[in-house]
């Protein structure tokens, strides 16, 4: 689920609570959007807690939890509101493996989109030496 998509779906939710309860009224669409954005900080401080929760620093956390979050620091920066990252070391290495990732594949989308199989198979292949490399191995 993208930034845009749970904005969507907090303003839906929020539209539909006030209905249920009966808001009717000239400031209607003032009240969905302050209740809105009110429903996608829960979601956000809910996502955050989660992430922090989990202190195993061998247990992957999905991405696009990750991708949420790091949506929601992105839209506090924008909207120059103060950046409050999570303190605990484990979540905030989880955040930056992350945006590590998200930056090479930046980096690598020309090869994404036109890499040929050999291409890639060599890209991987070296890929792989490096690793074995790294771990003391001798190929």
């Amino acid at each position: 689920m993208t930034r845009d998509d749970l904005r969507i779906f907090c303003t839906a939710l929020a539209f539909t609570g006030l209905m249920l309860k009966g808001k009717n009224g000239e400031h209607q669409l003032d009240q969905v959007m302050d209740f809105a954005k009110l429903i996608e900080a829960f979601c956000f401080e809910t996502a955050l807690e989660a992430l922090s929760a989990d202190v195993n620093p061998d247990n992957e956390t999905d991405p696009a939890s990750i991708d949420l979050i790091i949506d929601s620091y992105k839209a506090q920066m924008r909207d120059k509101e103060p950046f409050t990252p999570p303190m605990e070391r484990v979540s905030l290495l989880k955040i930056f493996d992350r945006l590590h990732q998200r930056q090479q594949r930046r980096r690598e989308r020309h090869f994404y989109a036109t890499g040929d199989t050999e291409a890639i198979t060599n890209r991987v292949a070296q890929l792989i030496r490096e690793e074995i490399e790294a771990d003391g191995a001798v190929t």
